[in-house]
């Protein structure tokens, strides 16, 4: 299956419903606008291996190439947690007491799978997460359409683009966004 970096959790369900390996360390992570838009112009120049892990206050993230972050909302500390333990109704939230070196192996081991240049995939269900700095707005989308390599979800109806799948509501689950991009590309 070919590399994918996506905005939100929706490249992870892909991953998920192909029964794949994680092929690249943005799976269940939130990229922010300016990063996305970084790293899809510096694909080829960005030294994914110089990353360190950091935490604002709020998510855990790595700080790649002294560049971007990729935010692990997912990921979380918890003191009584001696291994790696899923909690929350999804069960997509991961405890662990040494959470900062998780998250650093299992990003080391994903950027050692990475080949050639990813599909990019941005959907804008996101509105407030990481203070809305994580928000894709139809002005940050739009710089999208028609790009190689890029695949947009959205239900506004003003963005258009060969590249673009519209959803019936904003709010559609991710596991729905990664159905209705394999039924449209073969990934």
């Amino acid at each position: 299956m070919q590399n994918i970096i996506s905005n939100n959790c929706v490249g992870a369900r892909i991953y998920q419903l192909k029964k794949d390996v994680y092929e690249t360390p943005f799976t269940w992570c939130l990229i922010t606008p300016s990063d996305f838009l970084y790293i899809y112009e510096n694909f080829e120049s960005i030294d994914f291996k110089n990353a360190k892990v950091g935490n604002d206050g709020r998510w855990y993230f790595m700080y790649v190439d002294d560049k971007v972050r990729i935010y692990y909302p997912h990921y979380r500390y918890d003191k009584n947690c001696k291994s790696p333990t899923k909690k929350g109704t999804d069960e997509l939230n991961l405890y662990y007491c040494k959470i900062d070196d998780y998250i650093t192996e299992k990003y080391k081991t994903r950027v050692l799978r990475m080949t050639g240049r990813p599909i990019f995939l941005i959907d804008d269900k996101l509105t407030d997460l990481v203070d809305g700095k994580c928000a894709f707005y139809e002005e940050d989308i739009l710089k999208y359409t028609n790009k190689e390599n890029c695949i947009i979800t959205t239900s506004n109806k003003k963005i258009k683009g060969d590249n673009v799948i519209y959803k019936t509501s904003p709010d559609l689950p991710t596991g729905a966004i990664a159905k209705l991009i394999l039924k449209e590309y073969k990934l």
